[in-house]
């Protein structure tokens, strides 16, 4: 930090001593004035008097980890271990952490200077994000809960407004003493922890291994072959003996798979001829020669590995590795789970916006094909380069708007929201997407000037499905429900008519007969009369029942909506009240709020728009457009330590964070960005 250094109580900083635990990663960052080892010293001294000193201390060549730093190891007993001059990989944990936090410091500087950052007051906020960031080689624990056995304060004790609660806040935990129990249950818990990540860690690097052995494939012995082996090798311990010996020995049997082989041979200490397995790291040939050609010959292997293989065995193994369970159908369920269909399917040549639009069109009486719609929609921007609020629209472009004009009159340029919005304001038609994400990720572009005279429905794949625009109708399950009901209502009317005519029919025959019938058996018959009408009669009573059980739903029904009209009823400036009161508390509330509101109804959507500024910014790099943005995408792009994912990160505020999907709006200020919605996919949250 030569070049960036900063003054802090009248000291000019330059360095950075960083201290690192190798099992729970938990890093100290400490500010330097100089390389000294007198300072390196003191400083240590202070971190070992709050932790304790550790067994082993392990540290590069250089002259500031010498002298007093010796001296100090010798004092408490601390065993030096140096790595390997011009070798920074002997210290690849610590080299990590220094990657990560090189990019956030230099984000901070590049992106804040005009405000002021000083890295030195910043150095413990650093070691904090650092040490409080879930890691995969810990069994997705942070460095604290591994070192210290539990979960961050700041972590456990979050409310929903995202603020830690008050010490003497909450009256469940007030005056509580210890129990007898407690230290057994967080000594159980410290236990649990440390295993979890031990068996991680064991984890990663049996997969580190695999990566490097595929990457730098070992030579193959052969059985009864004479070979060259170290000895002796070390089971227990990394670190090499003091002295060695290379002994012929004599291959007897071999695991490709663990790379291992059974090697006969003489122990030099004892003289006696043993039979061991033995690693393939601590074996190579006879002669220099003979060696290369095997390493040649392995290399050779893996480049052509699978091309001997006939067609159907390839495509099978390429599935095999490659296969993505999704198909069409399955990323169709997407909409169908929302209530829509997929009307029409363009080609994704990169038109399917322009396309999808000019199929919806159509039902409107607007026929236009892609080229004339692409035509319309660059003059439109051409004409009207400013958005409604007077902004200019090259700052949500990100690139110069002529060169942004001359891209999108291009046959095969997909279209975004800006092309969206135009065609919105041509055609007097409110666009609304439904995202295959889910309704969390829906969008609605309105004409800007009037209100819309008609209503298009589009479906839009994520980025991670395709990037592909579909035109969308209401699915007509409801439609065909209420069908089948009119229809079974329809069929019981037939049946009430069937039965009173066969009783009108049995009326009349009675009466024909009873001059036929005698007495006893015009009793029989009465009775049987008396049975059939009360039967119908029962009949009737439950069917009037069932029909008061429906009209008191429907009211109900009726009722709901009969309140929400009423809350739309309600004067604008109450309303504006409600939406202010609504918009406050933390980022990820107000976001929330945001969206929640902006798709309830027009009125609500002006409304929000008034307190858009609440919304958290971002500062973006000028190549990140606005929409849809997943986190991982992000992640991948700008790295975990950047600035802009740790904002990010704190905005979304969430253990998931990293599943989660962003929707981002121009402030109108280059390179600052609005989060307006965070949703999940189904079932990632």
């Amino acid at each position: 930090m030569q070049r960036a250094s900063a003054k802090l109580h009248g000291r000019t900083f330059q360095y950075i001593l960083t201290v690192q635990d190798i099992f729970s990663r938990y890093i100290w960052l400490r500010p330097l004035t100089g390389k000294g080892s007198k300072q390196v010293a003191k400083e240590l001294e202070e971190l070992y008097s709050e932790v304790g000193p550790p067994k082993v201390l392990q540290c590069d060549n250089g002259g500031e980890f010498k002298k007093a730093v010796e001296h100090l190891c010798r004092k408490l007993e601390v065993k030096i271990i140096r790595s390997s001059p011009y070798h920074p990989q002997s210290q690849g944990k610590v080299e990590r952490s220094h990657r990560t936090l090189r990019k956030k410091i230099m984000y901070d500087l590049g992106h804040m200077s005009k405000v002021g950052v000083n890295w030195v007051s910043q150095l413990r906020e650093y070691q904090k994000i650092l040490n409080e960031e879930p890691m995969d080689v810990l069994g997705s624990q942070s460095p604290f809960e591994v070192f210290y056995g539990r979960e961050a304060n700041a972590v456990t004790q979050r409310v929903p407004g995202g603020l830690c609660c008050k010490e003497g806040s909450s009256s469940k935990h007030a005056n509580v003493l210890p129990k007898d129990n407690d230290f057994t249950k967080q000594s159980d818990q410290t236990t649990r922890i440390r295993a979890k990540a031990k068996e991680a860690d064991k984890v990663w690097d049996e997969r580190y291994i695999q990566r490097r052995m595929k990457n730098n494939p070992s030579s193959k012995y052969y059985v009864g072959e004479t070979v060259l082996i170290r000895f002796p090798f070390s089971k227990k311990s990394r670190t090499a003996p003091k002295r060695r010996f290379v002994l012929e020995g004599k291959i007897i049997k071999r695991n490709l798979r663990n790379a291992k082989y059974k090697i006969s041979f003489e122990n030099p200490k004892t003289k006696r001829h043993q039979c061991t397995w033995i690693s393939v790291e601590d074996i190579t040939s006879l002669t220099v020669e003979k060696e290369k050609r095997r390493k040649d010959l392995a290399r050779e292997r893996l480049k052509n590995k699978g091309k001997n293989l006939n067609k159907k065995e390839r495509k099978s193994s390429h599935r095999k590795k490659y296969y993505i369970p999704l198909e069409r159908n399955d990323q169709h369920e997407a909409f169908r789970y929302q209530g829509f269909a997929i009307s029409f399917n363009p080609a994704g040549d990169g038109n399917c916006q322009f396309a999808a639009v000019a199929h919806a069109l159509q039902d409107f009486g607007i026929y236009r094909s892609n080229e004339t719609l692409r035509r319309e929609v660059v003059q439109y921007l051409s004409d009207n380069p400013n958005a409604a609020d007077g902004s200019p629209l090259e700052l949500f472009a990100a690139m110069p708007w002529a060169e942004y004009l001359n891209t999108m009159a291009q046959n095969s340029t997909y279209g975004d929201q800006l092309s969206l919005q135009a065609m919105a304001n041509l055609y007097l038609v409110e666009i609304i997407v439904i995202s295959s994400l889910g309704p969390e990720g829906r969008t609605v572009i309105s004409p800007q000037n009037c209100e819309p005279v008609a209503q298009v429905l589009l479906g839009h794949f994520s980025e991670d499905e395709g990037i592909h625009y579909v035109c969308l109708v209401a699915n007509n399950r409801v439609h065909q429900e209420s069908d089948e009901k009119t229809r079974k209502e329809n069929e019981n009317i037939l049946e009430d008519g069937e039965e009173n005519e066969h009783e009108q029919n049995d009326h009349e025959n009675g009466i024909e007969n009873d001059a036929v019938l005698s007495n006893d058996e015009q009793n029989v018959k009465n009775s049987e009369n008396q049975g059939e009408q009360q039967q119908q009669q029962q009949q009737e009573e439950e069917k009037q029942e069932q029909r008061q059980q429906e009209q008191h739903e429907e009211g109900q029904e009726e009722g709901e909506v009969a309140e929400e009209v009423k809350l739309e009823s309600l004067p604008e400036e109450v309303l504006d009240i409600i939406v202010n009161l609504s918009m406050t508390g933390h980022n990820r509330t107000i976001v929330d709020t945001y969206n929640a509101l902006s798709h309830t109804s027009t009125k609500f959507k002006r409304l929000v728009s008034r307190y858009i500024k609440r919304l958290p910014k971002i500062s973006a790099n000028r190549d990140m457009h606005p929409g849809l943005h997943s986190m991982r995408q992000i992640l991948k792009q700008y790295g975990r330590g950047s600035g802009l994912v740790m904002a990010l990160k704190e905005t979304i505020n969430s253990p998931q964070w990293i599943h989660a999907w962003i929707n981002l709006l121009f402030t109108g200020v280059a390179t600052w960005m609005y989060v307006t919605a965070i949703f999940w996919k189904k079932g990632k949250k």
